[in-house]
């Protein structure tokens, strides 16, 4: 199985600069209000979150099979992010219900 990275990164990028245009689009156009602290701060992390993907990609293709892959999917730091993503999850479920 190959992983286009490429196609990804292009993907994403594209996908980012398309979010922040529309809301800059849905501002001058449409006449919302722009808040600072909600609209810029998205933005910002929607830039920055398109700008690591680009830079952590891998230029060349790889070249993965099944057993890798699984290796990957049960390593140690793979369940370790799992784990850590179910209990910022439920943090914010609490902090959301309270």
């Amino acid at each position: 199985m190959v992983l286009p990275f490429a196609d990804i990164v292009l993907l994403a990028s594209s996908t980012g600069l398309a979010m922040i245009f529309s809301s800059l689009l849905s501002i001058f156009i449409l006449g919302e209000t722009f808040i600072c602290k909600y609209d810029l701060t998205a933005m910002v992390l929607i830039a920055v979150g398109c700008t690591l993907l680009v830079l952590q990609s891998h230029i060349q293709h790889v070249d993965l099979n099944y057993a890798k892959v699984k290796e990957l999917l049960i390593s140690k730091k793979a369940v370790a992010h799992f784990v850590f993503t179910i209990c910022i999850f439920t943090a914010t479920f609490i902090a959301y219900k309270l």
